[in-house]
């Protein structure tokens, strides 16, 4: 068994058994975390499991019970490419209470929005009794954070009749500016000043009123019970380990990786494409332009690689990049394969982007048939048979018929044979079973040399031309004439299937043409 040994956890420690008969394999792993720091968990962060465990397939799986006599047991699958491990995270007693506010009054016509929030800040901070209760006592500061003022209409329950007032929401904080370092002391404080936060309501509404320019009656409020909570780049989590919910409940901060979402005071994963190396950060950096990253969480700039441009593919879309092979392509960027192109379409070389440069694949061919009695043939002499594929001659050059067979995907020769149907009365016959032997689809390219009709007939050689696209009347049989052909084995023919027959004397029979592949 083999799997990647990753780094130990930031601000942790990974123990593996790597030992066995003095040779090193990972079999089981634990992590832990130093003092005061844990591991924090959450969408896109790996999970945390008490053990780790190398599979037969090379891939980590996890379990928080271990039973010695089965170790493979209940174990989960973990995804491959990235660490299986989270990273350990700071984490202190939450020093904080929040309690949200929401009030509705005064009217909305002469109001200048934007001075009525500094000045409804400034109000709550500076009122005395709000100071004397909760502000300026123990070590407790106070902050308004995420106010909205806004205008809205408002409708009556008693007359039904509707009016524009002033919507104001925001968070009244109290931070301990002098926390215990202990758990448990920290926690009965933070728990006492969420308790007192229960009467605030009633001085937050005389205060509203005034600065609203009506009476506390006519003032509205709705107020949400008092929360533990986090000062910024931290998150409020219950911790693994041992103890009461309140003894673990800390804040902790976001890991690298990650970042601080302000909306839902979690830590989110760094998406796709950006990266962030520090902790307790509120936003994620982005990879320079034409980089990205392998996945989500990455923790350091070196995780952003070149995205494969289009025409190119790799694994995960990133360097190191592969050019698409020959006969396919690839029109987008960070792509891991390429597209065929389209049936009997190719492209003429390496890394090819779009289909539009796949073209028709073909094969050059050339038959030529030099008869005995030709023009161009010495007295008492008689000429030879070329049959060249893309160039190259691949005839046998001998007396009687000469057959070439290609590849209908691929144009590539697959045979080269003679039949001396002139002077073995044997070879039609063994040259219908080679033919008839073929299977359907190949390309058969034909041509005589000398004298090839003394020991042919329809039943065996003739026959054999008919079935790759010839008919009986257009064979050759005079003596010593020339005969080309491109033929075709199988029951439905092609419109490039062709033979010459020229009368002896009146050749040579040449045949050239690009046969399309399939």
């Amino acid at each position: 068994m083999s799997c990647p040994l990753y780094e130990a956890p930031k601000h942790g420690a990974l123990t593996c058994n790597i030992k066995n008969m003095d040779v090193e394999e990972v079999f089981v792993c634990s992590t832990s975390c130093k003092p005061n720091y844990w591991f924090l968990q959450g969408d896109g962060i790996p999970k945390m499991y008490d053990f780790y465990i190398c599979g037969k397939d090379g891939g980590w799986k996890g379990q928080n019970k271990f039973d010695m006599t089965n170790p493979g047991a209940l174990f989960v699958p973990i995804a491959k490419g990235s660490s299986p491990w989270a990273d350990c995270s700071e984490g202190k007693p939450p020093s904080q209470v929040d309690k949200p506010f929401k009030v509705v009054g005064g009217s909305c016509s002469a109001a200048d929005i934007a001075k009525l929030k500094a000045d409804l800040v400034a109000a709550l901070m500076s009122d005395p009794v709000i100071l004397n209760l909760y502000c300026i006592v123990n070590g407790q500061h106070c902050t308004i954070k995420n106010m909205k003022v806004s205008c809205s209409s408002v409708k009556k329950r008693s007359t039904g009749a509707t009016s524009n007032q002033i919507h104001v929401s925001f968070e009244f904080i109290v931070e301990d500016k002098a926390p215990s370092g202990d758990q448990t002391t920290e926690m009965s404080k933070m728990t006492r000043i969420a308790s007192s936060l229960g009467v605030l309501g009633r001085e937050v509404k005389r205060v509203a009123a005034a600065k609203l320019k009506t009476s506390a009656a006519n003032v509205l409020l709705e107020e949400k019970a008092a929360k533990l909570s986090c000062e910024e780049g931290k998150t409020l989590t219950v911790v693994n380990g041992t103890g009461s919910t309140s003894e673990r409940t800390k804040c902790v901060k976001c890991p690298a990786g990650t970042r601080y979402d302000k909306d839902s005071r979690a830590c989110k994963v760094c998406s796709i494409g950006t990266y962030q190396e520090l902790d307790g950060q509120s936003d994620c950096k982005k990879c320079q332009n034409g980089f990205s990253t392998h996945g989500y969480k990455a923790s350091n700039y070196t995780a952003c690689k070149e995205i494969c441009k289009p025409g190119t593919y790799s694994r995960d879309g990133l360097a190191t990049c592969l050019a698409c092979p020959k006969g396919t392509y690839q029109p987008l960027a960070n792509s891991t394969q390429c597209m065929p192109c389209p049936s009997g379409k190719g492209t003429k070389k390496e890394g090819t982007a779009l289909q539009t440069d796949c073209a028709t694949q073909a094969v050059q061919v050339k038959i030529k048939s030099e008869g005995c009695r030709d023009p161009s043939i010495a007295a008492g002499t008689c000429g030879t048979t070329t049959i060249e594929v893309n160039g190259v001659d691949h005839s046998k050059r001998r007396r009687g018929y000469n057959l070439v067979v290609l590849n209908e995907h691929t144009g590539a020769v697959e045979a080269s044979q003679y039949f001396d149907t002139h002077g073995d009365s044997s070879a039609q016959r063994r040259m219908k079973s080679f033919v008839d032997g073929l299977a359907n689809g190949k390309v058969v390219l034909i041509g005589t040399q000398d004298e090839a009709t003394a020991k042919a007939s329809r039943s065996y050689a003739y026959s054999a031309l008919v079935s790759l696209g010839a008919t009986y009347a257009k064979c050759q049989t005079r003596y010593r004439g020339a005969f080309a052909m491109l033929g075709y084995k199988g029951a439905s023919k092609p419109s490039w299937i062709k033979l010459l027959a020229p009368l002896p004397g009146q050749g040579p029979a040449v045949i050239e043409s690009r046969i399309p592949l399939t």
